[in-house]
């Protein structure tokens, strides 16, 4: 998976003020539309907006969000079937995990980024309480019919180019044996699975979500680069959604929460177009501002959920690089590529933006 381009003034002009714009109304529509967890329709609108590239087509738009609705309700579908057989369960999302990863190692897809988080969350959520599941495959489908209302309607006030130029589809990572790096994933991602779907606290799903992320990588140093720029983004998103939130405090009414939020999401966005660091490291800090931000409307503690995250950032990402480097340091199967070809490191730059799914 190769990272997106930064956005280019000259192509798309609007790019920072259309998706600050559109951060802004989600974290509106959070509590008309009874989104719960909150923080879903914002962050997938970072991820749908900011990872916009080149002329915009309204008929993407569509399709992403009906891909959307189809693999949550088809993941949840899935852990309906085999409800009340927890052994089964476990081998079915396990399965669907190694399509994911076997699609990652052979094509670079981000399709399989989707199925990958998808899977792991739906089914831990199911696990722990069906209701739970139910109302993130609820705040999914509402943000999908969201997004495909507003995208286009911003696109439509605040266009790019229509001659602005398509980024060129990254190469396929060219692994030799795609199966079997794909096994070697699923081997650490496994237990990690098991563990929650066992008891463990959903509450530090992340640590979950993190781990598969890293492992969707067909290279480590791929995977390095992501586990440096989510640690690096949560730790500039912390201190900004911190800073929103005290400032908040002074004027304690919502349209200066939104106010706070649209400009913050500006200077985040304008640091995509032109920043010393990378378009999806101010990205993914988005995304963590926007994670606090929707947090306080239902009294969470922002503070607490800044160092928490950080902590299961970090920890998720480490534990998965560990586990995948020793795996393959004992099959002898570090970041081998096809015979007279390059690596997928050598290839494509080692960074790429998330799934749209959020963390």
């Amino acid at each position: 998976m190769a990272a997106a381009p930064r956005p280019s003034p000259t192509d798309d002009p609007w790019f920072g003020l259309r998706c600050a714009l559109g951060i802004m109304v989600a974290l509106a529509l959070i509590e008309p539309l009874g989104v719960n967890p909150g923080m879903i329709l914002p962050t997938m609108l970072v991820s749908l907006l900011c990872g916009q590239r080149g002329p915009y087509s309204p008929v993407k738009s569509i399709v992403t969000a009906i891909m959307l609705v189809g693999l949550i309700w088809l993941i949840f579908g899935l852990c309906v079937l085999t409800q009340g057989m927890p052994g089964v369960q476990f081998v079915t999302l396990l399965l669907v995990c190694y399509g994911a990863l076997y699609l990652l190692m052979r094509t670079g897809n981000q399709l399989g980024v989707m199925v990958l988080v998808f899977t792991s969350m739906v089914g831990v959520l199911f696990g722990s309480s069906r209701a739970a599941a139910e109302a993130m495959r609820d705040a999914f489908t509402i943000t999908a019919i969201v997004s495909a209302i507003l995208i286009p309607l911003l696109n439509l006030l605040m266009p790019p180019r229509a001659d602005a130029a398509s980024p060129p589809p990254p190469p396929p990572p060219e692994l030799e044996r795609p199966g079997f790096h794909a096994l070697l994933r699923l081997v650490v991602l496994a237990p990690v699975l098991l563990a929650f779907l066992a008891g463990a606290p959903t509450s530090r799903l992340i640590f979950l979500i993190l781990v598969a992320l890293v492992l969707a990588y067909p290279t480590r140093q791929a995977g390095r680069t992501e586990g440096r720029e989510r640690t690096i983004s949560t730790l500039q998103g912390g201190f900004a959604g911190v800073s929103v939130l005290v400032l908040f405090t002074l004027q304690a009414q919502f349209p200066v929460l939104l106010l706070l939020t649209l400009l913050t999401a500006l200077w985040f966005t304008g640091r995509m177009v032109s920043g010393p660091g990378t378009a999806n490291t101010y990205q993914l800090a988005l995304s963590v501002v926007v994670v606090i931000v929707s947090g306080a409307t239902v009294d969470t503690h922002p503070l607490e959920t800044a160092m928490t995250r950080l902590a299961l950032t970090i920890s998720g990402a480490a534990f998965g690089l560990a586990a995948l480097s020793l795996l393959e340091k004992a099959f002898g199967q570090a970041d081998a590529p096809r015979k007279g070809r390059k690596s997928s490191a050598q290839a494509t730059p080692a960074s790429t933006p998330p799934p749209p799914i959020t963390s």
